[in-house]
Order: C-alpha cells, then structure tokens, then sequence
C-alpha cells in the first residue's frame, strides 16, 4: 500500500487476514462486519473514502496548481504537533519524517478497546 500511495499518489490500505473465530452472540451491530470478516477490510474501506488528497508539491505532474493548493485546506508537516501511531509503524517514512522534526510521537503497543 505505500508503494501503491507513493507511486500513484492516491490514498491505499491494506488489511490483516486472520484465521475464522466463533463469531460473538452479543457484538454490536455496528461491527457485525469486523466480527464475520477476518480482514477488519469493512472498517478499512468505510474510512479510506475520507482520507484527504495527496498533492506532491515537488512534481510537475501534480494536477493541481499552486495557486488551487494554497485555497483549499493543506495539512502540512509544520501544522502537526503530535503523531499517534502503532508502535509496529514507527519506521515508516512519514513517522520518521515526523521524528527528524522532533514532533512527538506517541506510539502505542497494544489496544484493548472492546
């Protein structure tokens, strides 16, 4: 998926496969889908549709003028004060970028929302 966002600029996910589980009698409606599907794909896509534009800055190739940039709503490296990520993903390339800048970063190690 970072290959595919980079490459293509667009937003890409991807998901985890699990083995099946003995499904929950008393889950929540809201995630009948996480709990059937072993990918957690369903949550995955909902939120990808609101994932913002990419714009590369440095390309001629950008479809987007610079003067279309500086009207619309850009979300740069200087408007990020903190960064909440998986701990497993502290060595990708925006966390480190984020990490050169000495942004803080608050990882987290394990999840137990239920």
């Amino acid at each position: 998926s970072h290959l595919i966002t980079k490459k293509f600029m667009i937003p890409c996910a991807h998901a985890p496969a699990f083995d099946p589980i003995e499904p929950d009698p008393n889950v929540s409606p809201k995630a009948c889908a996480e709990e059937l599907g072993y990918t957690y794909l369903p949550c995955i896509l909902v939120y990808l549709n609101q994932a913002p534009d990419l714009i590369d800055l440095t390309s001629d190739r950008s479809n987007k003028s610079i003067d279309t940039i500086s009207r619309v709503n850009v979300i740069r490296n200087s408007d990020v004060d903190v960064v909440i990520t998986p701990i497993d993903a502290l060595g990708g390339p925006a966390v480190l970028s984020f990490i050169s800048q000495n942004k803080l970063i608050i990882a987290i190690d394990e999840n137990q929302t239920s």
